[in-house]
């Protein structure tokens, strides 16, 4: 009896130090985030061939308008789950009101986006303003393709939530 418990108290120890041997490292996907959108801009910075003084009013300009997407797309992810959930469980009156937020959403980020496009298009000449449309365009199209062919060759982990109604 005696032995058994000194084996598991023994076998807890090990296994305790082992757990705690692993340091806690928050999710890497931040940090990615961060790398491509500093890659982004710096890339931005050269096609857009700015000087030091309007990269100094521009660059905040961009930080605002990928804040608002990004807030944009986590309100229009929360809305499309219960969106969902209204689907799955035939709920007319919810399935209407998700639908209302939805357009309400988007029509708040059209004028929020316009209102920050405008402050940059006043900073930037109209050559750059367009190239910077065209670049943004092109670098998250890029972007999808490459994230893409990363999970056909298996280099990419899906989503760990994958979408079932395909």
């Amino acid at each position: 009896m005696n032995k058994k418990i000194l084996l598991l108290i023994l076998g807890l120890l090990i296994l305790s130090t082992v757990v705690y041997a692993q340091p806690w490292q928050p999710h890497p996907m931040t940090e990615h985030k961060e790398i491509i959108i500093q890659l982004r801009n710096l890339e931005l910075l050269k096609i857009l061939d700015l000087s030091e003084e309007q990269s100094m009013r521009v660059l905040p300009i961009i930080k605002d308008i990928d804040k608002l997407l990004g807030n944009f797309h986590d309100t229009h992810h929360q809305i499309m789950t219960e969106l969902e959930t209204a689907l799955d469980n035939n709920d007319k009156k919810e399935i209407s009101k998700n639908i209302d937020k939805l357009l309400i959403q988007q029509a708040e980020l059209n004028k929020k986006k316009a209102v920050l496009y405008k402050k940059l298009r006043d900073e930037l000449t109209e050559d750059q303003f367009a190239r910077y449309l065209i670049f943004i365009q092109r670098f998250g199209r890029e972007l999808q393709d490459k994230i893409k062919k990363m999970k056909e060759i298996k280099q990419f982990p899906g989503h760990p939530k994958n979408f079932q109604n395909k």
